[in-house]
This record gives C-alpha cells, structure tokens and sequence, in this order.
C-alpha cells in the first residue's frame, strides 16, 4: 500500500486515489499472473529439449523445433533473457534462445551483446558441425564436406562468424546434409543424439 500512501499525501481526491491504488494492484496481479505463465512455457521447451538423458549434443530439427516453439509461445526478449540466458542452463538452451532472438525478435545487436554480457554468457562456447553435400565437378561428385566451429554465442551475435549463424538458422536445407550443436568438440563425440543434459 505504498502507492496508496505516496497518493494520499498528494491533493488528490480520496476516491481517485483508491481507484489509482486498485488499479496497480491488478497490473501486479496481471503480471505476476503473465510470468508464471512464461515460466511454464520455458520449462515446456526446456523439458522438450532435455527430454532424455544422453549426449551433449543437439541435432537441428530438435533445436529449430524448439525456436519454433518459442515463437508460437510468443516469447518477447525480457523472456528469453529471463528463461534461456541463465548461466547455469546449457549452453545449447542458451543458443536456442539466442537463435530465437535473432530469427524472430530482431533486436539491435548491440542489444543482445550487452544482455549476453550481463546474463554472464557471452563467452560460452558451443560446437557447430554441418556435413554439406559434394559439389558436381567434371561429371563426378566430390566428397560431402564436413565443417566443423567452435564460436562462442557473442561471435554469433556480432557478425564475427555469420556463416555459422546461416547455418543455425536455416538448419538442413538443400546443400547442408546435417547440422549438429554441441557443447564439445563434435569430432570426439559425433552428432547421433538428439538430447543433452543441463550442466
């Protein structure tokens, strides 16, 4: 009842300032009310990507159904920040929610850096594997190439390595065979899970 007692010193009628104090007291409603609410839908999507015990890897239909799930929930930024930009969280949870950013929320760059840098997770490391299709020379297919780049989520945020981010976003699509996350080198543990563990 502060807010009742910072209006009522004020010359303002008895009965507005009643409706004032009734008035904050549902927006705190209907906030607390809104948060739980996206609380629940973050545990949704962090269950669905924890789901199993395994790996330490993600491969991308299970991270690009995730970010896809976030947009149907309608996550806003504060959200992502919130829910996904934890530092206890694995680091796939946190690429998720930055891949989610970038593909539908769109905020400045800048932006995100700073975030990332006051969640304390912007020098988190994940690993990027793509194996692409060989391409046709003189007749004949070369051999599928496999990439794979260790960059951390504020390099991806910044341009630094926007190939990966390319490949992040758009996932198996014509040349790219296969894309895998993972929170180690993915040439000692390859890409044939589609579960991680929280660490």
């Amino acid at each position: 009842m502060d807010t009742i007692r910072f209006f009522s010193c004020s010359s303002l009628p008895q009965d507005i300032i009643l409706k004032i104090g009734s008035s904050l007291q549902e927006w705190r409603r209907f906030y607390v009310m809104q948060h739980k609410e996206m609380a629940s839908r973050a545990s949704e999507v962090i269950k669905y990507v924890t789901k199993s015990p395994a790996t330490l890897s993600l491969e991308a239909g299970i991270y690009l159904h995730a970010v896809e799930t976030m947009s149907s929930m309608r996550f806003g930024f504060q959200d992502v920040e919130l829910f996904f930009f934890k530092p206890n969280l694995s680091v796939l949870l946190n690429l998720i929610g930055l891949i989610y950013c970038i593909q539908h929320l769109k905020p400045r760059r800048e932006q995100v850096v700073d975030v990332l840098r006051q969640c304390g997770i912007s020098e988190q490391l994940v690993w990027v594997k793509w194996l692409t299709l060989g391409r046709w020379s003189g007749g004949s297919r070369m051999r599928d190439d496999i990439v794979s780049r260790q960059v951390s989520l504020v390099d991806v945020v910044t341009g630094k390595e926007e190939t990966v981010l390319r490949v992040l976003q758009r996932g198996v699509v014509h040349e790219v065979l296969r894309v895998c996350i993972s929170t180690v080198d993915l040439a000692c543990a390859p890409c044939s899970s589609s579960t991680i563990r929280n660490y």
